[in-house]
């Protein structure tokens, strides 16, 4: 959907470029057909597709950076307080294990994937991963509160392998996932985003604008939400909503948005 729309911008665009200006060229200046030309191919990165993309992939950037800075946290905070009471030496275990997860994933899984069902067909489908991912946390606790360590360790392994594949919406490569391991957060440019971004653009000669555009949004949610998650998961806490699980139940919620999202592209 969203290529037939960058297709019919881009036939659009191409005509109005090519269409003569009407009247007289020195009443209209040198400079008046460029501008009008630019003033509607710049409109057209507001269309409803490409809005919808952006939202989209703002909903996966809030989903990815907050689950980097929330995995800590619940894993530090005792286990009546909702947590999984872990040691810092537990901690950083999990840490590599998530590392390595996605590392591993995004080398050998999302290769052969995107090639088989397509980058918008995986891309919805690895959205609703996020939604299982966050609401295992919950669960997790409750495997801590039978003083089971294997069975928590088995659970614990199974969200952050869950969470690795929906982290295959972000389609790192090479190079990034390096970066990955050291930020844990994997915030840097992604080649899935970056597919459909310039897959939808209106013209070639907006790639920039368009990347600019999805730079932004994802910057700006990513300076946003983990803070706000982090408030949230400390009140959740704190107050015992939920028994400390009102942080995970609103972030499956968001996943939930972020599935819808994924079908309006």
């Amino acid at each position: 959907q969203v290529l037939g729309e960058a297709d019919v911008n881009a036939e659009s665009a191409t005509a109005i470029t090519a269409e003569p200006a009407e009247g007289n060229a020195d009443d209209q200046g040198e400079s008046g057909p460029v501008e009008s030309t630019l003033d509607v191919s710049y409109k057209s990165l507001f269309s409803r597709h490409i809005t919808a993309l952006m939202f989209s992939f703002g909903i996966l950037s809030l989903l990815g950076g907050v689950q980097g800075t929330l995995i800590p946290l619940f894993c530090f905070t005792p286990i009546h307080n909702g947590g999984l009471g872990f040691t810092a030496t537990e901690i950083g275990h999990t840490l590599s294990l998530r590392a390595i997860a996605t590392l591993s994933i995004q080398l050998f899984v999302f290769p052969p994937l995107q090639r088989r069902v397509g980058t918008v067909g995986l891309y919805r489908w690895l959205m609703c991963l996020w939604i299982p991912s966050f609401l295992g946390y919950p669960v997790l606790n409750g495997l801590a509160r039978t003083d089971h360590p294997t069975l928590v360790w088995i659970g614990l392994a199974f969200v952050l392998i869950l969470s690795s594949i929906a982290n295959m919406a972000f389609g790192k490569s090479p190079r990034s996932l390096i970066l990955l391991c050291l930020l844990a957060d994997g915030f840097v440019l992604t080649v899935c985003n970056l597919i459909m971004t310039n897959a939808a653009a209106p013209s070639r000669r907006l790639l920039g604008a368009i990347n600019g555009y999805s730079q932004f949004i994802q910057a700006i949610v990513r300076i946003i939400g983990p803070g706000g998650a982090s408030i949230l998961f400390a009140v959740s806490i704190d107050k015992q909503i939920l028994g400390g699980s009102l942080v995970w139940l609103v972030l499956g919620l968001v996943g939930v948005i972020g599935v819808f999202s994924g079908l309006l592209i």
